[in-house]
């Protein structure tokens, strides 16, 4: 995952310096680049899920093609202790058979690696040859065929480092994209989000529900992402009001709305959540209601 600015960009010259600045706890950092050799420098961390998800396929790649040229160096990133590395590494046993070296926090990795690229999410890889960094990815997009062509060179790695650069173009059209939508969705409810937190700092949800209703009905511009959201939203105030009926009414309403889309396909969850949360809290003030009562009948 990348952020916007990004001063280290496929193409440029890069060295191995800051991976030896590392602590290797396993295998030896590289003093140079070995010519037509492929490097991934694959960076994880232990409490990535995804970046565990991908070692055993970055592990095959590597036994697979470590004798016909292929290096991979798994850079741990943005961790407090060393020690739960070590461990975690030691289990992995031959399960991570490739170099792999802990850098911790604001290392050199970080600071003329992961900080130029824009890196701002892992599992996160580099891959080089000849000193120069061809592309970035997520490990799990580099495939068998992907280390073939960059071995072999010539049309093959020209071919191979053109589809990753169509891949990265798509995500940063994507990523623009979003961000546009997120800019447009804002002017459309304007100073919706704020008017609604005063609301909830003052705890009128009664107030809030009138707002986020007349909204809905007086905002002609909204499309179906933020008419979705609202009714959500008012099925969450109706929760907060201790109204479950008009909750779970005004969530079905949402849901029916756009089910495909991502807040769709939450909506069970989160019913199912709020059925709980009504619960808890009627189950307390009946409780609470009790107390007075027993205390009344111990003192009789």
């Amino acid at each position: 995952m990348m952020a916007n600015a990004a001063t280290l960009k496929p193409g440029d010259a890069v060295k191995p310096d800051a991976i030896g600045a590392a602590t290797f706890i396993k295998g030896e950092a590289p003093k140079a680049w070995e010519d037509g050799k492929v490097y991934i420098i694959e960076c994880w961390a232990t409490w990535c899920g995804p970046c565990v998800a991908a070692i055993p396929h970055v592990n095959e790649l590597y036994t697979t093609y470590k004798d016909k040229g292929l290096r991979v160096i798994g850079m741990n990133v943005w961790e407090e202790e060393k020690a739960a590395v070590d461990e975690f590494v030691k289990k992995k046993g031959d399960g991570m058979s490739y170099p792999v070296a802990f850098v911790g926090k604001e290392g050199a990795f970080e600071k003329e690696w992961l900080t130029p690229a824009g890196v701002d999410g892992i599992p996160h890889a580099f891959v080089v040859k000849n000193g120069k960094l061809l592309f970035m990815t997520h490990p799990a997009s580099i495939e068998k065929e992907t280390i073939e062509g960059l071995l072999a060179g010539g049309d093959k790695e020209a071919e191979v480092i053109k589809g990753f650069e169509k891949e990265a173009s798509e995500a940063d059209a994507e990523a623009e994209a979003a961000e546009k939508k997120e800019a447009e969705a804002k002017e459309r409810l304007g100073s919706f989000m704020d008017d609604l937190q005063g609301f909830a700092d003052k705890e009128d949800h009664a107030g809030a529900l009138v707002y986020v209703q007349k909204t809905l009905k007086e905002n002609t511009k909204l499309i179906v992402d933020d008419k979705q959201q609202l009714t959500l939203i008012t099925g969450m105030i109706y929760a907060k009001l201790g109204k479950e009926v008009e909750a779970m009414s005004a969530f079905e309403a949402a849901k029916k709305l756009a089910p495909d889309s991502e807040l769709g396909q939450q909506i069970e969850d989160i019913k199912a959540d709020v059925k709980e949360q009504i619960a808890e809290e009627k189950a307390a003030k009946e409780e609470e209601a009790k107390e007075p009562k027993e205390k009344e009948a111990e003192e009789k």
